[in-house]
């Protein structure tokens, strides 16, 4: 849920505390913390859906860690967190229920590209919403998006000419 719903890496997902989920007063809670790959601060206001899930949680310390094993019981590192993420979502995969080699740095692309579908945000903002200093990082992330946008330009278009070449053949009759 963190990765899908910040778009953050591993390396930052094992260090969130609860102590970084932090109230907003725009959108009743975000994220502050510093990352681990840039060491910089971020904010980013939490979903609704990521609240209502981080809600649904027992929370064991006020200081604990967030992403936790099943046993509650804190991920020893980022590579252990990826290892298991893997195997959960392989087994997702196999039931059907996500697409085939969805990995948990491919809900960081899922985060940035339905920024910039939904909002249409550009490179730099996607960027900063990941919390990446450089703006290549924004079109890096979402270079299919802008792909999926050309397609359908083009074939909207054409339907577009296709129907109103057709509506004026009705109105013009047969000859």
């Amino acid at each position: 849920m963190l990765a899908r719903h910040l778009g953050y890496r591993s390396q930052s997902t094992v260090a969130f505390e609860w102590s970084n989920y932090q109230t907003d007063p725009r959108f009743g809670m975000c994220f502050r913390m510093s990352h681990k790959k840039n060491s910089e601060m971020h904010w980013i206001p939490a979903s609704p859906e990521l609240q209502a899930f981080l809600a649904s949680i027992k929370v064991r310390s006020a200081k604990g860690p967030i992403a936790v094993r099943y046993n509650g019981q804190p991920w020893k590192n980022s590579e252990q967190l990826q290892k298991q993420s893997s195997n959960f979502l392989a087994k997702l995969a196999s039931k059907g229920l996500v697409g085939p080699g969805l990995t948990e740095h491919g809900l960081r692309v899922t985060f940035a590209a339905e920024i910039k579908r939904i909002t249409g945000a550009n490179d730099s903002q996607i960027a900063a919403a990941l919390g990446d200093r450089d703006t290549r990082m924004g079109a890096h992330y979402t270079r299919h998006v802008e792909q999926e946008a050309r397609i359908i330009e083009v074939f909207f278009t054409r339907q577009l000419r296709t129907r109103t070449e057709q509506d004026l053949s009705k109105r013009e009759g047969p000859d």
